[in-house]
């Protein structure tokens, strides 16, 4: 990405679906390495599952991952997530909220 965008190529990154395993202290590492690579945009999006998708989902996934998908799917997780990401993007990237977010 760095050199295309040193080339002069309008470099984004599709950010998504972004999965409730991440951590909102862990936004920052993900956004400056973003911008480190020379991005331009993040384009960003959650995770949506169409009806009868997330049991599927659910039964791929460990135990312990199971249990922060169930718990955070169904909290604001992904209103803190997008706070963050736009607290780090703020006057350093440009950022797109994709597909109608949430």
């Amino acid at each position: 990405a760095r050199e295309l965008s040193e080339g002069g190529v309008y470099v984004y990154v599709f950010f998504g679906p972004v999965f409730p395993d991440i951590e909102v202290n862990e936004v920052r590492e993900y956004v400056n390495a973003f911008i480190d690579a020379g991005v331009k945009e993040i384009m960003i999006d959650s995770l949506h599952l169409k009806e009868g998708v997330l049991e599927s989902v659910l039964s791929a996934l460990p135990d312990e991952k199971r249990d922060i998908f169930i718990k955070r799917l169904g909290e604001n997780y992904y209103d803190e997530i997008l706070s963050e990401v736009k607290r780090q993007c703020k006057g350093k990237i440009t950022l797109t909220e994709a597909f109608g977010y949430r």
